[in-house]
């Protein structure tokens, strides 16, 4: 027995002894490819951020920062299909056995500069997505990271399940929210519609296009400046104080849990909904 306790504490103390795998290195990898103005553009992601921004090129320039490994490496992979591109950090993983002590997951993060005028699809996991300067269709989705859109015109989605939405000078509608993170919204001129559960929103400055302003959320407070928006404004919760701040228009209806307020200027609808939270209207 002691024979054999010995030679377990050798085992353990040789395993105990041996350093960790290193960690993968780090490269710089970059791509260009044409593309025309009004295409259709497909970047994907599947561990890390995504900054894009517009520039007045017909063409798409990537660079991408991985960590990566033998096992698990990442390959950055363009398609062309009739004029449209597709752009995605593709994992290949490796048929062997990944060694013990192996780093953790591969990650990319991308910097993407793409022609102003486009139709962009932009998705990853684990990662914010940031998108300034485009014109035409934008829409962002990922699981766990924050979306930031800046300077766009013409209609934008954003949808996170984990983190935070801003958006700012937007001449565009935006439509789209979050599970849990908060909201801000500042100069956009188009039609909203975004929610979140839990989480707050405040908005400066808005408009609507005469189409409409929806902002919801589940648990958390909507705090709202009128700016240049009218029209018929509706603000409703359960619990919480509603706090109309604003001399613009005439209030119709004020209950304790349900205010509406005419501002005259358009018909469109303006509704603010929460169920655990403060209302506030300036």
């Amino acid at each position: 027995m002691k024979f054999l306790a010995l030679a377990l504490f050798v085992a353990f103390a040789g395993l105990a002894a041996q350093e960790p795998a290193p960690a993968p290195a780090g490269r710089i990898e970059t791509r260009t490819e044409n593309l025309a103005y009004g295409s259709r553009l497909w970047v994907k992601n599947h561990n890390g951020a995504i900054a894009v921004s517009g520039w007045d090129r017909e063409e798409v320039a990537l660079t991408a920062e991985i960590r990566d490994s033998d096992q698990r490496h990442i390959e950055l992979v363009l398609e062309k299909n009739e004029g449209d591109l597709t752009v995605e950090a593709q994992i290949q993983q490796s048929v062997l056995p990944m060694p013990f002590g192996t780093a953790g997951s591969p990650w990319c993060r991308m910097a993407v500069k793409v022609p102003r005028r486009i139709l962009g699809r932009f998705r990853t996991t684990n990662g914010s997505i940031t998108v300034a300067q485009v014109q035409g269709y934008v829409e962002c989705e990922t699981t766990n990271g924050d979306i930031g859109l800046d300077d766009l015109a013409g209609e934008a989605v954003a949808e996170t399940s984990n983190g935070n939405v801003e958006a700012r000078q937007l001449h565009a509608r935006i439509k789209g929210g979050t599970a849990n993170g908060g909201i801000v919204l500042e100069d956009v001129d188009g039609r909203v519609q975004m929610e979140t559960t839990n989480g707050f929103i405040r908005a400066r400055n808005l408009h609507g296009w005469g189409e409409g302003i929806q902002l919801a959320c589940t648990n958390g407070a909507i705090d709202l400046e009128l700016g240049r928006a009218t029209g018929d404004l509706l603000a409703v919760n359960a619990t919480g104080a509603i706090k109309i701040r604003t001399s613009k228009g005439r209030i119709l209806e004020q209950t304790r849990h349900r205010v509406r307020l005419l501002v005259p200027g358009s018909g469109q609808t303006i509704l603010l909904e929460t169920t655990n939270g403060s209302i506030t209207v300036r």
